[in-house]
């Protein structure tokens, strides 16, 4: 049995595979059951920038060497019915997992390259010896080699582990409901967006995720449990990731984004504390959702689930944060030092950088700009007041420091925020319900 590519359970398994591909800093490559392939993951360069593997296949002996690995790991993946991972005759690391349909593999997501320690002088002269056969330059074998992400094993074993619950979902029989309405398909009758019609999930354009401290930003807010806040924030990193398009799939493709980069910074933070699965994501709730408001209320449940279970905050240290951002809040507007806001909480201003940084991953002045920022993005969205008048609203400067602030950790600037925002003002506001 064949599962289509424009098949609803096919579009699912390589959303999942997208995920753990994305969390772990690497690519996914969707295989048919003969192990061809059938698309490569979109922006793979961005998440996993090594050619290593395209310069080997270049090479017909490479190829087929390649292909061998692939077909064997494929043979024992089928026989454990999961994921397999194994090393290739040039000693990187893939990952190879079958997507099953009523008992029969209907296809492969191919995860990798990666390596699951660093690599030394040693590994390094080994791989360039081994390749060496293949008349590659051993520059860029090193090069390459550089690029290639690192995942300790116990990460590798948690991604998974959820790969494989998300895949089971994922491949089951769709809900009436989904059959019902196509992503094509306008629903007028649903409350929020229409669906619109001519998009889809390979053709998504827009500006890159956010960077990891503004993840690790928002997975710290939505620990304090301001739910406001919190649909704020991640409405904010959906948008981004969807290109401020509303389109079904581009969006729901976003929110696996944007519960990916935030799953992997929770990763980064204390890998061993994560304990994710399907159930926890509901995953087949994202598949149903038609509006982008109904994507934003899966990914923001998604979210708190993955900063709640990611990190324990003792109810001290809670407190002690949220007076933090209250006093911020308040005080905004005027020159803040890290000593002000710790004699205001109780603290010295040592142990104020701790605790920001062990919970928000970010110190003091990183923080605080990121605070001005969230309300001057509120600012921009719900006021008619000039950039120069948020930035001293905010406690900048002045307007350039403003403006090249909002770049660097937005990527736009203000005002191209503002018309982001304004075009699809009652659709693409992330604080509407």
């Amino acid at each position: 049995m064949e599962m289509k590519l424009d098949d609803p359970r096919m579009r699912a398994s390589r959303m999942a595979a997208e995920l753990c591909a994305a969390s772990l800093g690497t690519q996914c490559t969707v295989l048919d059951s003969t192990l061809n392939t059938i698309e490569p993951s979109p922006d793979a360069g961005e998440r996993c920038a090594s050619s290593i593997c395209d310069l080997v296949k270049a090479v017909p002996q490479g190829a087929e060497l390649c292909a061998a690995a692939r077909q064997d790991g494929a043979r024992r993946a089928v026989q454990l019915g999961a994921a397999y991972f194994y090393a290739c005759h040039a000693e990187l690391v893939e990952v190879i997992v079958p997507v099953q349909l009523d008992g029969s593999t209907v296809a492969y997501a191919l995860i990798g390259p990666l390596f699951l320690a660093p690599v030394d002088a040693f590994l390094a002269d080994e791989i360039v010896g081994k390749l060496a056969c293949f008349h590659i330059p051993e520059s860029s074998v090193r090069r390459e080699i550089e690029l290639i992400p690192v995942v300790e094993a116990e990460r590798l074993k948690l991604c998974l582990n959820l790969l494989s619950e998300l895949l089971s979902v994922a491949s089951a029989e769709p809900d009436a409901a989904l059959k019902e309405g196509g992503a094509g398909e306008e629903r007028e009758d649903a409350p929020g967006v229409p669906v619109a019609p001519g998009h889809s999930y390979r053709h998504r354009k827009g500006p890159a995720a956010s960077g990891p401290a503004k993840q690790r930003f928002v997975l710290a807010r939505a620990r304090l449990g301001n739910l406001a806040e919190t649909r704020q924030d991640v409405g904010e990193l959906l948008l981004q990731n969807a290109g401020w398009k509303c389109g079904a799939d581009i969006v729901r493709a976003a929110a696996l984004e944007t519960v990916s980069a935030l799953w992997r910074a929770a990763l980064e933070e204390d890998g061993s504390n994560l304990r994710i699965d399907s159930r926890d994501l509901a995953l087949s709730g994202l598949f149903k959702a038609q509006t982008y408001r109904d994507i934003l209320d899966w990914t923001v449940a998604a979210a708190r689930r993955v900063a709640r279970d990611s990190t324990d905050v003792c109810r001290e240290t809670k407190a002690r944060l949220k007076k933090v951002q209250a006093h911020t809040h308040r005080s905004l507007a005027k020159r803040l030092s890290c000593d002000e806001v710790a004699q205001a909480v109780g603290v010295t201003a040592r142990e104020l950088e701790e605790t920001l940084r062990d919970h928000f991953g970010i110190g003091f002045r990183l923080f605080l700009t990121m605070e001005r920022l969230s309300l001057a993005r509120k600012l921009l969205r719900e006021s008619d007041l000039t950039a120069t008048d948020i930035a001293a609203r905010t406690g900048f400067t002045d307007q350039s420091n403003f403006t090249k602030s909002f770049v660097k950790l937005e990527g736009i600037t203000p005002i191209q925020y503002r018309v982001n925002t304004t075009r699809n003002a009652a659709s693409l506001d992330p604080g509407q319900r």
